[in-house]
């Protein structure tokens, strides 16, 4: 309408932002809903980009802010939600570039029902899709190779101890989508295996996480002849006592196990000696831990296992080589179980003879050491139980043993042991000991003792009892008798040394009346001690001038049907006073009669019967009486004491080997001297004078002295030797006796006599003793060895020599000797040789010769090989002193490099195997070559470059059209795949694809069309 205002015929348009679609273009933009404006709750949007195949997408985040958490984009790797997921992004944390593996990414985003934000700008452009992604480096593991374009290999290996699972070569595969052609392998520690590389690693099942429960596994070690492991664990962690490893010292179950471990202790290193070694692991069913990493690393086996530390022993020896030998010696206390002398042996397995041998305490045994150790069986561990054990320990003649608990710990009671002072259990007992005190000994008084140990079936113990020799000088204390006094010089009672008994008044002395200490089987008083009794005689005649009479069995009820008569006689002149002390008899049947005379038939001075509490007193007329005593059958009571005395002291008797020199009379104050023989010396009062005792009677002040034989004492013995002598008084000899390996020196006399000086004959000096010596070992030759000295000194007494062969021999025969105590060396027959090594036949090669037909130490063998074949290994080998050949084995191949290694899946072609020879290595069909394929035979004998591979040709997935999916799991070569499209929507372009043999798809993508007319709806325009 004129002149009206202008106006357009519709609104004007906006542009929104859409909550996703179908994005085809080559570059493009996607915003989040709204944006710049912050997008609305509860979205849920979908992108497809989709490019033309064989190109990528790359993704570039102009700014991206979400509600964190909640709202989120997620993008993957392809068409739809089903493949990988490249990541998904929320709040303002999110990588700057994206790129896919194909020509499609799906984009998803949603928000939820409350806060939002800023939202996100993304633009999109086409990339060219020419690398895979990188492969994942599988745990243990190691990737070689740092090209990903298409048609490039990346190869795996695992590290030591692991084996490979999967694939060790991966390619990177041609087509619309770059993907590796398998997946990245895995690094597995299994159980068991065989390892044959110089060093290695092994590992327990899963290391390093928990090893499986119920596994029984074997890992071998083989390695070439002459050689050894050197096995070092550095982890180690198993389930105490029930999961448990073994290292065994050869290839088989029953082989000598080296070693078991179990817990959690790091075990030290071991050595096999064995070119074959087993490693054994067992767990049970019960808990798992993380197991064991050990490294082994070949050695070569030169020398024998090393023997020490010899528990409770010495080891002697001049090494452990080939050939050579050592001897084994166990500490006092202990016994050696098994060969004394182990020699190495030659051949292929470094080992010894025999095997070890040990030291075991044993429970019992006859000792003739002067010192040393007693040890409970099975010592420094408890003894068992039910044990019965005897020791006999003998040491020379005039010595006795001293021993000393320095352990006791026996149940007490139940478990003791029992000692004797002599090689029988009927000789006196020193002692039973039993439980915990460590303050015990015991000391014999001759050279030998019994001991005994007895435990039950309960606990055990331990214990442990040091012994030594000494030389025996002091008897022990003399036997004491009762109603008798002794009569000593002092407390000590060195040999030689006398005792007088003597009784108390009333008593008489049967046996000998002085002990001399003396050494015989004991060092003890000789004889029995005397006895001291009352007897009951007929007319026994009692002339001292004072002196008891006493009732039999005093203190006791007298016997029955008795009838005792005594003459009590003193010195004409004087008379005799009795008194009596008390008197306790049966009255009127049992009576005691004093007569004034010498008989029967003299005057009746008194007669007793029945019970006197106050002492009596009776005087004779003249110097006689005449006292009878008879008892009845009946009754019978205490009886009685008399003491009778005149007023004088009766002559006292002279010394043994003595006399009395003077003698003033009997009357009180006289005095009488005594003296000893010549060689005797006085001990006691030398001079006695008659006195009135506080009790009236008259007696002499000292007793009657003893003159005993004069002692030079203990003679001193010479080193390495003893001296012996049962007495050491005036007229007596000591006999000299050198060790066990020793002898008097030439000229030495080999007794010393006792003079009546006191002194020794030979000035207590005494003779040498002097080593034996064998003859020089240079009289014994033995031709290519030597002896060497191993112990003591050069050619004396328990000098040890071992045979020492020339490098290339071993011994036959004894191979240790001693110098005996007789002078000789114990050379038994046959006599020892050294024999030359032999290293045994070596095979002629096939296709080759062999010049030397000998196999002993120093022999040589040359090798050659037939026209048109190689040898490999050592032309000269030689035989060595260790008793292997030297070298490595040989062969002789066809050609000049011989065969080069076979190829997985293809094969070789050629067989010109000299030098500037060439093959050629072609896959089987279904498979493309990685690698040069032609290789040449160079002047080193080795095929020039690595062995190629054959990997299976693979097209890759072909991509799924836009609106449609592909059909197909396998995309190898030849493999088919189809298309098919969504519903409403028509195929344009081919329906399948094969894969051809160049990696490439026989058609391309095809694409799916709406059925529609038309792809866009019409705008509708207004006027």
């Amino acid at each position: 309408m004129p002149g009206a205002l202008a106006q357009w015929n519709v609104s004007v348009p906006t542009c929104l932002v859409p909550c996703g679609g179908n994005l085809t273009e080559r570059k493009g933009t996607i915003l989040s809903p709204g944006f710049p404006e912050p997008y609305l709750n509860s979205l849920n949007c979908v992108w497809k980009i989709t490019v033309p195949e064989g190109a990528g997408i790359q993704i570039q985040v102009i700014s991206f802010v979400t509600e964190q958490n909640w709202d989120s984009l997620e993008v993957f790797d392809g068409g739809d939600n089903t493949v990988t997921m490249l990541g998904s992004f929320s709040g303002t944390t999110v990588p700057a570039l994206l790129n896919s593996t194909s020509n499609q990414l799906y984009l998803h985003f949603y928000s939820d029902i409350s806060v939002s934000a800023a939202g996100f700008h993304l633009e999109y452009k086409t990339v060219g899709l020419s690398s895979c992604p990188e492969p994942a480096v599988p745990g243990s593991g190691l990737k070689i190779g740092e090209r990903y374009l298409v048609n490039d290999v990346v190869s795996f290996q695992c590290q030591p101890g692991y084996a490979l699972q999967g694939h060790s070569h991966i390619s990177c595969m041609p087509g619309t989508v770059r993907r590796w052609n398998y997946p990245p392998p895995l690094c597995i520690a299994q159980c068991g295996g065989t390892a044959e590389e110089m060093e290695g690693v092994i590992l327990s099942p899963g290391f390093p996480g928990n090893y499986p429960s119920n596994m029984d596994c074997s890992w071998r070690i083989s390695l070439p002849v002459g050689f050894g492991a050197h096995i070092q664990f550095l982890n180690f962690s198993t389930e105490p006592n029930h999961d448990f490893i073994e290292i065994r010292n050869g290839p088989y179950d029953t082989s000598n196990v080296i070693g078991r471990f179990s817990g959690t202790e790091i075990p030290g290193s071991l050595l096999s000696t064995s070119h074959e070694t087993t490693v054994y692991f067992h767990s049970d069913h019960s808990q798992n831990k993380p197991g064991f990493k050990l490294e082994y690393q070949a050695y070569e086996l030169q020398e024998c296992p090393d023997p020490e530390p010899f528990a409770n022993g010495i080891v002697r020896g001049a090494g452990y080589n080939v050939g050579q030998s050592v001897s084994f010696e166990c500490l006092p206390g202990y016994q050696l179980i098994g060969h004394p002398v182990l020699t190495c042996q030659h051949g292929t397995n470094r080992n010894w003879d025999h095997p070890l041998p040990r030291c075991e305490v044993p429970c019992g045994g006859n000792i003739t050491a002067q010192n040393g150790t007693v040890y409970s069986p099975g010592f420094p561990n408890q003894y068992p139980n039910s044990q019965d054990c005897t020791w006999l320990i003998t040491v020379p003649a005039g010595y006795g043993i001293h021993l000393n608990f320095t352990l006791l710990q026996t149940e007490p009671y139940n478990d003791f042991i029992t000692i004797w002072d002599g090689p029988q259990q009927t000789a006196p007992q020193l002692g039973m000991f039993t439980g915990n005190s460590v303050k015990k000994s015991a000391q014999s008084s001759s050279n030998q003792i019994l001991m005994k140990f007895h435990s039950d079936a309960a606990n055990g113990g331990i214990f442990a009892i040091y012994f030594y020799a000494y030389q025996l000088f002091k008897c022990h204390p003399p036997t004491i008798v009762p109603n008798a006094e002794i009569i000593t010089e002092n407390e000590e009672f060195n040999i030689g040394d006398i005792v007088r008994y003597q009784c108390l008044p009333g008593f008489t002395l049967s046996g000998t009346e002085i002990l001399t200490c003396k050494l015989g089987t004991h060092l003890q008083f000789g004889g029995p001690p005397p006895t001291c009794e009352v007897h009951c005689l007929m007319n026994e005649v009692l002339t001292d001038s004072t002196g008891v009479i006493l009732s039999q069995s005093y203190l006791g009820r007298y016997p029955q049907f008795q009838t005792c008569s005594w003459v009590v006689k003193v010195e004409p002149g004087y008379n005799i006073t009795l008194t009596i002390e008390y008197f306790l008899s049966e009255k009127q049947y049992d009576e005691f009669e004093i007569f004034d005379g010498p008989a029967g038939q003299s005057p009746l001075l008194l007669s007793l019967s029945g019970n006197y509490s106050a002492p009596l007193t009776v005087t004779s007329t003249g110097n006689k009486v005449y006292l009878r005593w008879s008892s009845d059958h009946a009754y019978n009571r205490k009886g009685f004491k008399i003491r009778y005395l005149a007023p004088y002291c009766s002559l006292p008797p002279p010394p043994f080997h003595g006399s009395i020199l003077s003698h003033s009379g009997l009357q009180p104050g006289s005095e009488t001297r005594f003296g000893c023989d010549a060689g005797y010396r006085l001990i006691g009062h030398s001079t006695t004078t008659c006195a009135r005792h506080l009790q009236g009677y008259y007696h002499w002040s000292e007793a009657v002295p003893l003159c005993q034989a004069i002692s030079c004492g203990v003679p001193r013995a010479p080193k390495n030797g003893i001296v012996f002598g049962k007495e050491y008084t005036m007229g007596t000899k000591a006999v000299y006796h050198c060790n066990q390996g020793f002898h008097l020196q030439a000229g030495e006399e080999s007794t010393t006599e006792c003079l009546q000086t006191g002194q020794w004959s030979n000035s207590n000096i005494p003779p040498p003793c002097v080593a034996v010596t064998c003859p020089d070992i240079n009289s014994i030759p033995v031709e290519h060895g030597r002896w060497g000295l191993t112990y003591e000194t050069q050619y004396q007494y328990d000098a040890q020599l071992m045979l020492i062969c020339d490098p290339g021999y071993y011994y036959t025969g004894q191979r240790v000797i001693k110098c005996q105590a007789n002078g000789t060396w114990s050379i038994g027959s046959p006599m020892p040789t050294c024999q030359i090594i032999s290293c045994g036949d070596l095979p002629t090669p096939p296709n080759g010769n062999r010049i030397g037909t000998l196999t002993v130490y120093g022999a040589t063998a040359i090798f050659s090989c037939n026209t048109g074949y190689t040898l490999v290994g050592s032309r000269v080998r030689e035989c060595m002193a260790n008793g292997l050949w030297s070298g490595t084995e040989v062969k002789c191949l066809a050609g000049h490099c011989g065969i080069p290694h076979p190829i997985v899946n293809g094969q070789i072609n050629g067989e010109n195997y000299n030098y500037r020879g060439s093959v050629v290595y072609q896959c089987n069909p279904g498979f493309r070559l990685i690698g040069m394929s032609v290789r040449i035979c160079q002047q080193d004998h080795r095929w020039s470059g690595k062995t190629p591979v054959c990997v299976p040709i693979t097209c890759g997935h072909p991509g799924n059209p836009a609106n449609g999916l592909t059909q197909g799991s396998q995309f190898n070569l030849n493999d088919v795949a189809k298309f098919v499209c969504n519903l409403g929507y028509h195929l344009e372009g081919a329906p399948q694809s094969q894969c051809l043999a160049n990696g490439q798809w026989s058609n391309s993508l095809p694409s799916c069309r709406s059925k529609s007319s038309s792809p866009w709806p019409s705008s509708d325009h207004g006027g």
